[in-house]
């Protein structure tokens, strides 16, 4: 029995020990992390254009933002039920939309376990300080469809040549099925592979109840 007790008191010491350690290296890694609210709004933020000589253009504010509260239901829940196939619902919580939109934001494009205790902090740090529509909007107005197209407005304005709140729910599917790969789901590079991830979108908003059959 002793060698048990001192078995079991050994792992236990272990556990804490490395339960300790790792609370040390998350606040030490995210330390100096905070939320952004003007880095929310910039969807452009990571573009730079420079001439042959290597000197960045200053670029007119060219952004256009979709207003949620104009928008047809069906338009956010196309995204949505994108979000839903690899995670928990929207409706139960921001999920891996607010997980994109604070890497489209606030992180780089690198796969290390830094950025991803980053990507932890900020996230919960978004869900507190903002509603799931709000977060919503945000995603709609930040994400990029490929083609220089950042946001839903100027999504809707290349590839349908309209606005945002006239779009159809097939053509909201078009542009949700972009998301996951602008470049491989292009209607101009590949229209068959396009409709295809545009119909698979379609059949989850039918699936989750966003549209009828």
């Amino acid at each position: 029995m002793k060698k048990t007790a001192i078995v079991l008191s050994s792992i236990l010491g272990v556990i804490s020990t490395l339960v300790l350690a790792l609370f040390i290296y998350y606040f030490s890694i995210t330390a100096g992390v905070r939320l952004d609210a003007n880095k929310l709004n910039d969807s452009v933020q990571n573009v730079r254009v420079y001439d042959c000589y290597g000197h960045e253009i200053n670029l007119p504010d060219l952004k256009k933002c979709a207003s949620f509260s104009k928008l047809p239901s069906f338009v956010p829940n196309a995204f949505v039920a994108v979000e839903d196939v690899s995670s928990f619902s929207f409706r139960e919580g921001a999920s891996t939309i607010s997980q994109q939109l604070i890497k489209n934001t606030h992180l780089s494009g690198e796969k290390t376990l830094t950025r991803k205790l980053k990507e932890m902090k900020l996230t919960r740090a978004l869900e507190k300080r903002y509603s799931k529509e709000e977060i919503l909007s945000l995603y709609l107005n930040s994400i990029y469809f490929g083609h220089s197209a950042f946001g839903i407005e100027e999504a809707a304005s290349f590839y349908f040549k309209k606005t945002a709140e006239t779009l159809s729910p097939a053509e909201s599917a078009t542009l949700a099925a972009l998301v996951q790969s602008p470049n491989r789901y292009s209607p101009f590079r590949d229209g068959e592979k396009c409709l295809k991830r545009r119909n698979f979108v379609l059949s989850l908003m039918r699936d989750q109840g966003y549209i009828s059959t």
